[in-house]
């Protein structure tokens, strides 16, 4: 009668459904042996020995199956730690196909809180959500298509994207461990883009300002000690003769001989001891004759160093 009670508890609160399964059976043959043949004891013996193997192999598999489940739990615990505390955005796709076996839509199934602070979407907003429906935007064709390749081939994509709905430019890294699906870590660009154009407006400036000036002009690199020519501007060239590719990136001496190069080595190094403009007469042997010159040298200091 014991054994019975133990066997039905062990029915109740089993949780595995096949040792629910044999608890079940060994409850049946237990109450049937009692009920059908109260005196002999011998099957029940065989019975209560069967029952304690049956139960004890049933505890060590279930011991390990719950170990490989708590590790997994684990795993997964760390996995979504290392996703949420990490500083690019991260974001899990599953990819839409049409009837023609077309990529044209994903949807989100899993971000991090980087994602909801770069992009400033809620994660009860979209997960679930058809990207089209959360940017509100046809999705580019030339994106679906990175996102196609990635996910069904495991390659990696690098790019950069820009979302006008948000109007921001992110770096984004693609890749794939499944097929149909994929993930992007990203990071918002958009400041490093906006000052990539202030400085292209500025060179551009510059370079208007250099090759338009009355004013005869040359850039010159200090590096180690050693001088090297980058460019002449317009004025520059007509005025002597020289030409900005023929002399970019040699030395002095390369141009004017090691005569000519120690008298203007020897301004030029003035000018990088002293960090600060220094004004000069010269008279230089160029290709278009000899030239006397007031010349003016004004260096460019980073970091309290001339550089050029």
């Amino acid at each position: 009668s014991i054994l019975i009670v133990i066997v039905f508890v062990n029915l109740i609160f089993k949780a595995d459904k096949k040792l629910k399964f044999y608890n079940l059976l060994m409850l049946i043959v237990l109450t049937g042996s009692v009920i059908l043949a109260p005196q002999v004891s011998i099957n029940r013996y065989i019975f209560i020995i069967f029952y304690f193997i049956l139960n004890f192999i049933s505890y060590m598999i279930s011991k390990s199956k719950y170990n490989i489940e708590e590790n997994l739990k684990k795993s997964k615990l760390k996995y979504q730690k290392l996703i949420d505390n990490m500083e690019a955005g991260f974001a899990y796709h599953k990819i839409i196909k049409d009837k023609k076996n077309n990529v044209v839509d994903y949807i989100f199934l899993q971000i991090n809180k980087e994602f909801e602070k770069i992009t400033g979407l809620k994660r009860e907003n979209i997960i679930g959500r058809k990207a089209s429906e959360v940017l509100e935007v046809d999705i580019k064709k030339e994106w679906l298509s990175i996102y196609e390749d990635v996910s069904l081939g495991g390659s990696i994509n690098k790019t950069r994207h820009y979302f006008k709905h948000l109007d921001k430019w992110y770096s984004e890294v693609t890749y794939s461990q499944e097929n149909n699906s994929f993930a992007t870590i990203f990071y918002d660009i958009t400041e490093h883009k906006k000052l990539e154009e202030s400085l292209k407006i500025k060179s551009k400036e510059y370079e208007t300002i250099f090759n338009n000036t009355g004013d005869a002009i040359f850039l010159l690199k200090v590096k180690d000690g050693n001088f090297i020519y980058q460019s002449l501007n317009n004025t520059h060239e007509n005025l002597t003769g020289l030409v900005s590719q023929e002399i970019k990136g040699k030395s002095p001496s390369q141009i004017f001989g090691k005569e000519l190069a120690q008298k203007l080595k020897f301004n030029y190094q003035s000018c990088v001891n002293k960090k600060a403009t220094i004004t000069y007469e010269e008279e230089l042997d160029l290709p278009i004759g000899i030239k006397h010159w007031q010349t003016k040298l004004s260096p460019v200091i980073i970091d309290n160093r001339v550089f050029k």
